[in-house]
């Protein structure tokens, strides 16, 4: 019965709001998610987010059509490729990468997207 159920990241944008809900591919992929939402919301440290994670991050089975879980499709293989972070100077990005995180970089026009140290600082000209 699991393999026909639809499933989604449920966040919540406020206290007194419902969840909004972005399709998962599967539901490994919704916990897989969530287990990246949580390592970022832990390395930030905002205390109060570590503490109400639960309550606004959910893997959830998705409560519209089958089409419309396919039009939203949102985490998918690829969307842990992506960077999660936009930083506009080297120090930024330093903070980032203690995140284990990818980055996307910007400078004068330029961009980078990385998920390494040696290369962010070349791009920033720090080495």
């Amino acid at each position: 019965m699991e393999k026909n159920k639809l499933w989604c990241v449920g966040i919540c944008p406020e206290d007194d709001s419902p969840h909004e809900q972005s399709p998962a591919v599967s539901k490994e992929i919704a916990e897989r998610a969530l287990a990246r939402y949580r390592a970022m919301t832990k390395a930030e440290g905002n205390q109060f987010m570590i503490e109400s994670f639960d309550e606004y991050f959910q893997v959830q089975e998705w409560e519209g059509t089958a089409e419309e879980h396919q039009e939203q499709m949102f985490y998918t293989e690829d969307w842990f490729k992506e960077p999660m972070y936009q930083c506009k100077n080297m120090q930024q990005a330093e903070q980032v990468f203690k995140y284990g995180e990818i980055v996307h970089c910007y400078k004068n026009g330029a961009e980078l997207i990385t998920s390494d140290l040696k290369e962010a600082q070349l791009f920033y000209e720090v080495m």
